[in-house]
């Protein structure tokens, strides 16, 4: 199963812990990378997601028919978020060492070791941010008039919260290490080695994201106006999504698996971006992923 790179490989042992590199990641190579990826390997993810998605639709339905729509649809949702965990490690390994793509994204160590990292990434970032806005309200409710407290708390806001974004953006490779097995470098290995590539990954992000949202919404209304044009304009009150109150109808349905489906795309499309920006950034640690 060809990956994103040519020197690939997949051992038993980590990798050897990596120096701060000076590479720069290519924003638009990104982009195209990721969507040249995702092109070749579009079998690969429907044997990944499909199982997951399914599932979720059979809980949503299921417990529709039951009368517990509302549940089962939030349970549905669940198992959607963890299957799309479970795409992320399973595309990461894919791109980043070809490790070949079963049936069913599995829910292993290395999912929950990509949950552990990203819970402690956010902490990390947003916890120190938190206590700032707090500090910052009972002090300058206590030296500043309402209204202008109230305008300069708006802007310590912005600044904590652009702030935790940059951090959580620059440690993200070290979250793609938990997925991909190496466990050779640190937080502190990861931040010096992402030294101006952070704004990169986030260009390449939104680049990647508005083309994929673009495209996906794109497709979901052509989906829909043509179910409205064979069925007729009555048929649009048939077509208002089952988890958001909607009657089960063959075309509402099918609208929500377009939806769900759309998901797992964008998810594949986020963490083909990280593949890409780790082999650019960091080739040596990834090189040699554990098995």
């Amino acid at each position: 199963m060809p990956s994103l790179g040519s020197h690939a490989s997949v051992a038993g042992a980590t990798a050897p812990a990596i120096p701060a590199s000076s590479r720069r990641l290519p924003v638009w190579q990104t982009v195209r990378e990721t969507y040249a990826f995702l092109l070749r390997q579009q079998g690969a993810l429907a044997r990944l997601a499909a199982p997951w998605l399914f599932m979720s639709l059979a809980v949503g339905i299921g417990g529709a028919r039951l009368g517990q729509g509302e549940l089962a649809w939030s349970a549905a949702g669940l198992i959607d978020w963890l299957g799309g965990m479970a795409l992320t490690v399973a595309w990461l390994r894919l791109a980043v060492a070809g490790t070949p793509a079963g049936w069913c994204a599995p829910f292993n160590a290395r999912v929950v070791s990509l949950l552990l990292r990203l819970g402690l990434v956010v902490a990390l970032c947003a916890l120190p941010g938190i206590l700032v806005v707090l500090l910052s309200m009972h002090l300058l409710v206590a030296v500043l008039p309402r209204d202008l407290a109230e305008v300069v708390l708006g802007m310590v806001l912005a600044a904590v919260v652009l702030a935790a974004g940059y951090a959580m953006l620059r440690l993200q490779l070290w979250v793609v290490a938990g997925a991909l097995g190496v466990t050779s470098f640190s937080l502190l290995d990861t931040w010096e080695a992402m030294r101006g590539n952070t704004l990169r990954l986030a260009a390449a992000y939104v680049s990647v994201g508005a083309l994929g949202w673009t495209i996906a919404l794109i497709g979901i209304g052509l989906g829909v106006g043509l179910v409205v044009g064979l069925l007729g304009p009555e048929s649009a009150q048939d077509l208002v999504l089952p988890s958001m109150g909607g009657r089960l109808t063959g075309p509402s349905l099918l609208v929500e698996a377009m939806v769900r489906a759309v998901v797992y795309g964008i998810a594949a499309l986020y963490a083909t971006v990280l593949a890409v920006a780790a082999r650019h950034v960091l080739p040596t640690a990834i090189a040699s992923p554990a098995q």
